[in-house]
């Protein structure tokens, strides 16, 4: 069985789905990433399997939350 490397799903996520995301200040110091509309159909193309996409996912647009914050001056 081919094993994919969570590097692997990282880039693809960062090629087709993030390349299309846009950063929204909510107010308060949050910020919030709004992925694109057909983000199950891009899934199903890229490498790996869905647990593995969510959770890179997940934790990809938390450090984009985070590092959003950190550069407006809302965490240190």
């Amino acid at each position: 069985m081919l094993r994919i490397e969570r590097s692997e799903v990282l880039r693809a996520i960062d090629r087709h789905v993030l390349n299309e995301s846009e950063p929204v200040y909510e107010g308060d110091g949050q910020f919030r990433v709004t992925l694109p509309d057909d983000i199950e159909e891009r899934r199903q193309a890229l490498p790996g399997d869905k647990e593995t996409f969510d959770a890179v996912l997940t934790e990809f647009v938390d450090r984009i939350e985070n590092e959003l914050r950190q550069i407006f001056g809302f965490e240190e």
